[in-house]
Protein backbone atom coordinates (compact mmCIF):
# COMPACT_ATOMS: atom_id res chain seq x y z
CA UNK A 1 0.00 0.00 0.00
CA UNK A 2 1.10 3.42 -0.49
CA UNK A 3 2.00 5.81 2.57
CA UNK A 4 0.69 8.97 0.87
CA UNK A 5 2.86 12.32 2.35
CA UNK A 6 1.21 15.58 3.90
CA UNK A 7 2.96 17.47 0.84
CA UNK A 8 1.47 14.73 -1.68
CA UNK A 9 -2.64 15.39 -0.19
CA UNK A 10 -1.63 18.73 0.17
CA UNK A 11 -3.56 20.08 -2.99
CA UNK A 12 -6.87 17.75 -1.73
CA UNK A 13 -6.83 18.22 2.05
CA UNK A 14 -8.90 21.35 3.34
CA UNK A 15 -9.20 21.69 6.65
CA UNK A 16 -12.90 23.12 7.22
CA UNK A 17 -12.85 26.56 7.94
CA UNK A 18 -9.15 27.06 7.88
CA UNK A 19 -8.44 26.17 4.31
CA UNK A 20 -5.30 24.78 2.93
CA UNK A 21 -2.15 23.85 5.25
CA UNK A 22 0.15 26.32 5.24
CA UNK A 23 3.92 25.31 3.38
CA UNK A 24 5.10 25.77 6.64
CA UNK A 25 3.08 23.01 8.32
CA UNK A 26 4.05 20.56 5.14
CA UNK A 27 7.92 21.18 5.60
CA UNK A 28 7.59 20.69 9.16
CA UNK A 29 6.05 17.68 8.83
CA UNK A 30 8.02 16.17 5.72
CA UNK A 31 11.39 16.44 7.93
CA UNK A 32 9.41 14.58 10.67
CA UNK A 33 8.39 12.17 7.83
CA UNK A 34 11.61 11.76 6.30
CA UNK A 35 14.13 11.63 9.22
CA UNK A 36 12.59 11.12 12.73
CA UNK A 37 10.63 7.74 11.68
CA UNK A 38 7.60 9.27 10.53
CA UNK A 39 7.45 7.31 7.28
CA UNK A 40 7.06 3.92 9.61
CA UNK A 41 5.01 5.09 11.99
CA UNK A 42 2.36 6.37 8.68
CA UNK A 43 3.15 2.83 7.20
CA UNK A 44 2.18 0.93 10.80
CA UNK A 45 -1.38 3.12 11.41
CA UNK A 46 -2.30 2.75 7.79
CA UNK A 47 -2.10 -0.61 7.61
CA UNK A 48 -3.75 -1.06 11.61
CA UNK A 49 -6.57 0.37 9.62
CA UNK A 50 -6.96 -2.36 7.02
CA UNK A 51 -6.48 -4.70 9.52
CA UNK A 52 -9.02 -4.05 11.15
CA UNK A 53 -11.34 -2.70 7.90
CA UNK A 54 -12.01 0.85 9.74
CA UNK A 55 -14.21 3.13 7.73
CA UNK A 56 -14.86 6.85 8.25
CA UNK A 57 -17.40 8.40 6.89
CA UNK A 58 -15.44 10.07 4.09
CA UNK A 59 -15.19 6.66 2.74
CA UNK A 60 -15.56 8.29 -0.99
CA UNK A 61 -12.58 10.15 -0.20
CA UNK A 62 -9.33 7.18 -1.06
CA UNK A 63 -6.76 9.78 0.40
CA UNK A 64 -8.64 10.49 3.66
CA UNK A 65 -9.16 7.02 4.20
CA UNK A 66 -5.21 6.37 4.06
CA UNK A 67 -4.30 8.97 6.57
CA UNK A 68 -3.16 8.20 10.03
CA UNK A 69 -5.88 8.76 12.74
CA UNK A 70 -4.67 12.02 14.56
CA UNK A 71 -4.37 13.47 10.72
CA UNK A 72 -7.93 13.00 10.28
CA UNK A 73 -8.54 14.53 13.82
CA UNK A 74 -7.05 17.49 12.64
CA UNK A 75 -9.26 17.61 9.58
CA UNK A 76 -12.40 16.84 11.19
CA UNK A 77 -12.42 18.60 14.16
CA UNK A 78 -10.26 21.82 13.10
CA UNK A 79 -8.22 21.17 16.63
CA UNK A 80 -6.74 25.12 16.85
CA UNK A 81 -3.44 24.05 18.23
CA UNK A 82 -1.75 23.23 15.60
CA UNK A 83 1.48 22.86 17.27
CA UNK A 84 0.42 20.44 20.01
CA UNK A 85 -1.95 18.36 17.66
CA UNK A 86 1.22 18.02 15.46
CA UNK A 87 3.31 16.66 18.82
CA UNK A 88 0.25 14.71 18.99
CA UNK A 89 0.63 13.08 15.20
CA UNK A 90 4.71 12.85 16.10
CA UNK A 91 4.65 11.28 19.57
CA UNK A 92 5.32 7.72 18.75
CA UNK A 93 5.69 5.97 21.74
CA UNK A 94 3.98 7.72 23.97
CA UNK A 95 0.92 10.11 22.79
CA UNK A 96 -0.01 10.50 26.74
CA UNK A 97 2.45 12.74 27.39
CA UNK A 98 0.66 15.27 24.35
CA UNK A 99 -2.72 14.12 25.82
CA UNK A 100 -0.93 15.58 29.39
CA UNK A 101 0.27 18.72 28.47
CA UNK A 102 -3.16 19.76 27.49
CA UNK A 103 -4.50 18.91 30.85
CA UNK A 104 -1.69 20.89 32.26
CA UNK A 105 -1.70 23.74 30.02
CA UNK A 106 -5.94 23.91 30.61
CA UNK A 107 -6.63 23.41 26.66
CA UNK A 108 -10.49 21.92 27.95
CA UNK A 109 -11.31 22.08 23.46
CA UNK A 110 -7.84 20.45 22.61
CA UNK A 111 -8.47 17.56 25.16
CA UNK A 112 -12.27 16.74 24.70
CA UNK A 113 -11.47 15.83 21.01
CA UNK A 114 -8.70 13.82 21.92
CA UNK A 115 -10.73 11.98 24.71
CA UNK A 116 -13.38 11.09 22.07
CA UNK A 117 -10.80 9.38 20.06
CA UNK A 118 -8.33 8.11 22.84
CA UNK A 119 -10.48 7.53 26.03
CA UNK A 120 -7.61 4.95 27.20
CA UNK A 121 -5.56 7.53 27.65
CA UNK A 122 -7.06 8.63 31.15
CA UNK A 123 -5.99 5.49 32.67
CA UNK A 124 -2.53 6.28 31.54
CA UNK A 125 0.57 7.58 33.04
CA UNK A 126 3.50 10.33 31.23
CA UNK A 127 6.70 7.72 30.90
CA UNK A 128 8.79 10.55 33.26
CA UNK A 129 7.60 11.07 37.29
CA UNK A 130 6.85 14.34 38.25
CA UNK A 131 8.72 15.25 41.17
CA UNK A 132 5.87 15.67 43.43
CA UNK A 133 3.99 12.45 42.52
CA UNK A 134 1.03 13.94 41.03
CA UNK A 135 0.76 12.04 37.93
CA UNK A 136 -2.48 11.61 36.52
CA UNK A 137 -4.84 13.97 34.76
CA UNK A 138 -7.65 14.46 37.28
CA UNK A 139 -5.55 15.35 39.77
CA UNK A 140 -3.27 17.58 37.69
CA UNK A 141 -6.07 19.20 36.67
CA UNK A 142 -7.46 19.50 40.41
CA UNK A 143 -4.11 20.86 41.18
CA UNK A 144 -4.01 23.58 38.77
CA UNK A 145 -8.08 24.70 39.76
CA UNK A 146 -9.09 24.09 36.39
CA UNK A 147 -12.93 23.24 37.09
CA UNK A 148 -13.83 23.02 33.09
CA UNK A 149 -11.18 20.78 32.55
CA UNK A 150 -11.45 18.21 35.65
CA UNK A 151 -15.52 18.22 34.88
CA UNK A 152 -14.49 16.90 31.08
CA UNK A 153 -12.24 14.65 32.61
CA UNK A 154 -15.02 13.26 34.99
CA UNK A 155 -17.50 13.68 32.38
CA UNK A 156 -15.32 10.76 30.42
CA UNK A 157 -14.99 8.62 33.60
CA UNK A 158 -11.75 9.44 34.96
CA UNK A 159 -11.87 7.40 38.34
CA UNK A 160 -12.08 9.87 40.87
CA UNK A 161 -10.86 7.51 43.68
CA UNK A 162 -7.25 6.81 41.77
CA UNK A 163 -4.14 7.69 44.10
CA UNK A 164 -1.38 9.34 43.09
CA UNK A 165 2.58 8.59 43.65
CA UNK A 166 2.16 10.12 46.99
CA UNK A 167 -1.11 7.85 47.45
CA UNK A 168 -3.59 10.78 47.48
CA UNK A 169 -6.74 11.13 45.69
CA UNK A 170 -7.99 14.25 44.12
CA UNK A 171 -9.89 15.05 46.67
CA UNK A 172 -7.03 15.53 48.97
CA UNK A 173 -5.63 18.17 46.58
CA UNK A 174 -9.25 19.92 46.53
CA UNK A 175 -8.39 20.12 50.42
CA UNK A 176 -4.97 21.44 50.22
CA UNK A 177 -5.23 24.01 48.24
CA UNK A 178 -7.90 24.88 49.67
CA UNK A 179 -10.50 24.96 46.57
CA UNK A 180 -14.43 24.78 47.74
CA UNK A 181 -15.76 24.81 44.02
CA UNK A 182 -13.59 21.58 43.31
CA UNK A 183 -14.36 20.18 46.38
CA UNK A 184 -17.96 20.18 45.64
CA UNK A 185 -17.42 18.98 42.18
CA UNK A 186 -15.17 16.11 43.10
CA UNK A 187 -18.00 14.93 46.28
CA UNK A 188 -21.06 15.24 43.07
CA UNK A 189 -19.21 12.42 41.04
CA UNK A 190 -18.28 10.57 44.23
CA UNK A 191 -15.54 11.22 45.85
CA UNK A 192 -15.00 9.51 49.67
CA UNK A 193 -16.50 12.72 51.60
CA UNK A 194 -14.41 10.06 54.82
CA UNK A 195 -10.97 10.20 52.94
CA UNK A 196 -8.68 9.02 55.65
CA UNK A 197 -4.92 9.73 55.97
CA UNK A 198 -3.67 6.06 58.12
CA UNK A 199 -0.88 6.96 59.30
CA UNK A 200 -2.80 9.98 61.45
CA UNK A 201 -6.68 9.11 60.97
CA UNK A 202 -7.58 12.44 59.87
CA UNK A 203 -10.01 12.52 57.66
CA UNK A 204 -10.82 15.95 55.57
CA UNK A 205 -12.96 17.44 57.75
CA UNK A 206 -10.61 17.37 60.74
CA UNK A 207 -7.49 18.60 58.29
CA UNK A 208 -10.06 21.52 57.22
CA UNK A 209 -11.24 22.11 61.30
CA UNK A 210 -7.07 22.78 62.07
CA UNK A 211 -6.85 24.75 59.10
CA UNK A 212 -9.88 27.03 60.15
CA UNK A 213 -11.08 26.11 56.25
CA UNK A 214 -14.77 26.62 57.33
CA UNK A 215 -16.48 26.58 53.59
CA UNK A 216 -14.97 23.68 53.07
CA UNK A 217 -15.92 22.13 56.37
CA UNK A 218 -19.33 23.01 55.48
CA UNK A 219 -19.22 21.15 52.47
CA UNK A 220 -17.94 18.10 53.84
CA UNK A 221 -20.82 18.39 56.03
CA UNK A 222 -23.23 18.70 53.64
CA UNK A 223 -22.00 15.54 51.97
CA UNK A 224 -22.51 13.75 54.77
CA UNK A 225 -19.17 13.41 56.45
CA UNK A 226 -19.11 11.09 59.66
CA UNK A 227 -18.37 13.38 62.81
CA UNK A 228 -17.82 10.40 64.98
CA UNK A 229 -14.34 9.36 63.62
CA UNK A 230 -10.89 9.73 65.62
CA UNK A 231 -8.00 10.27 65.07
CA UNK A 232 -4.97 8.42 66.06
CA UNK A 233 -4.70 10.20 68.86
CA UNK A 234 -8.53 9.99 69.80
CA UNK A 235 -9.76 13.39 68.63
CA UNK A 236 -13.48 13.74 67.23
CA UNK A 237 -13.66 16.82 65.01
CA UNK A 238 -15.88 18.19 67.76
CA UNK A 239 -12.92 17.55 70.23
CA UNK A 240 -9.94 19.17 67.71
CA UNK A 241 -12.12 22.61 66.75
CA UNK A 242 -12.82 23.06 70.46
CA UNK A 243 -9.13 22.17 70.97
CA UNK A 244 -7.95 24.86 69.04
CA UNK A 245 -10.67 27.17 70.22
CA UNK A 246 -12.71 27.60 66.67
CA UNK A 247 -16.16 29.16 68.26
CA UNK A 248 -17.44 28.98 64.75
CA UNK A 249 -16.55 26.04 63.68
CA UNK A 250 -17.87 24.35 67.17
CA UNK A 251 -21.08 25.86 66.02
CA UNK A 252 -21.08 24.76 62.50
CA UNK A 253 -20.47 21.23 63.75
CA UNK A 254 -22.96 21.15 66.09
CA UNK A 255 -25.36 22.00 63.70
CA UNK A 256 -24.80 19.01 61.69
CA UNK A 257 -23.74 16.51 64.61
CA UNK A 258 -26.84 15.01 65.70
CA UNK A 259 -24.85 12.43 68.12
CA UNK A 260 -22.26 14.58 70.59
CA UNK A 261 -19.97 11.56 72.06
CA UNK A 262 -17.74 14.19 73.69
CA UNK A 263 -19.44 16.30 75.64
CA UNK A 264 -17.98 16.35 78.32
CA UNK A 265 -14.14 16.16 77.29
CA UNK A 266 -14.98 19.15 75.14
CA UNK A 267 -16.25 21.06 77.70
CA UNK A 268 -13.51 20.47 80.40
CA UNK A 269 -11.18 21.31 77.30
CA UNK A 270 -13.42 24.31 77.04
CA UNK A 271 -12.97 25.77 80.38
CA UNK A 272 -9.30 24.54 80.78
CA UNK A 273 -8.39 27.09 77.76
CA UNK A 274 -10.68 29.80 78.96
CA UNK A 275 -12.99 29.00 75.69
CA UNK A 276 -16.41 30.41 77.69
CA UNK A 277 -17.92 31.03 74.61
CA UNK A 278 -17.57 27.53 73.90
CA UNK A 279 -18.47 26.63 77.39
CA UNK A 280 -21.65 28.08 77.09
CA UNK A 281 -22.37 26.60 73.43
CA UNK A 282 -21.69 23.30 74.86
CA UNK A 283 -23.63 23.93 78.30
CA UNK A 284 -26.63 24.49 76.06
CA UNK A 285 -27.43 20.80 74.11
Amino acid sequence: MKVLTLQELAGDVVIRGLGKLTPRIKDSYEYYYENCGGREYTEEANQCYVDIGYKEPYKDCNKYNKLPKSIKLIIRDQLDDYRGMFDFINTRNNPFDVFYSYVIGGYVRNASIVLKYFPELLTQKPRYRLRNGSDLPLIRSVISGNYEMSKLLLDNGADVHAKDGLFRTSIVYAVEYKMDYMLRLLLEYGADVNTINYMTGKTLLHICIEKHYYRLSKILLEFGADTTIKTNDGYTPLLTATYIGDFNMVKLLLEYDTIVIDKDMCKDIAYFHGYTDICELLIKI
